[in-house]
């Protein structure tokens, strides 16, 4: 009786240094893409996401690209395994005003919620990702763009 308690009391001692199974296994992103990050109107793009997920924790991938929720999509899973690989296509809009936008990658989970991960302070954050893309102007267009006015119209 003595022995089962002490074998009890090591594995609950262990279990509380070691910390979860899990813990050296939660998703993170290990790349998040848009290639090539500098685009035109009407080029396209390869948006990619590989993701360490030992266990299969997520299910889906959603992009947001300059925070606009109703421009939101999914990207397809292209390999599975304990680094999955999301990707798609898509074709930059030809009214696209130039600059600079940040893209957002989030992670979902098989219910649909967002994948929450432990920060460094202990506290629960979405699994997200972000990266950079740039519109710019074809020079070509800078030709066949009209004049401004000399003056101010009325």
């Amino acid at each position: 009786m003595r022995q089962s308690i002490v074998v009890v009391l090591m594995i609950a001692v262990c279990g509380i240094v070691t910390g979860c199974a899990t813990a050296g296994h939660v998703p993170s992103f290990r790349e998040a893409v848009i290639e090539p990050a500098e685009l035109a109107p009407e080029a396209q793009a390869a948006i990619t996401a590989r993701i360490q997920d030992q266990h299969g924790i997520v299910d889906r991938v959603e992009v947001e690209v300059a925070g606009d929720p109703d421009n939101a999509f999914e990207l397809n899973k292209v390999q599975d395994g304990p680094t999955s690989v999301w990707t798609r296509e898509v074709d930059v809009p030809y009214n696209v005003p130039e600059g600079e936008y940040t893209v957002r990658f989030t992670a979902y989970d098989s219910r649909g919620e967002v994948v929450l991960v432990r920060d460094e302070t202990g506290s629960d954050q979405p699994l997200r990702a972000t990266a950079q893309m740039r519109i710019v102007m074809p020079e070509e267009d800078w030709d066949d763009a009209p004049e401004a006015p000399d003056a101010p119209l009325d």
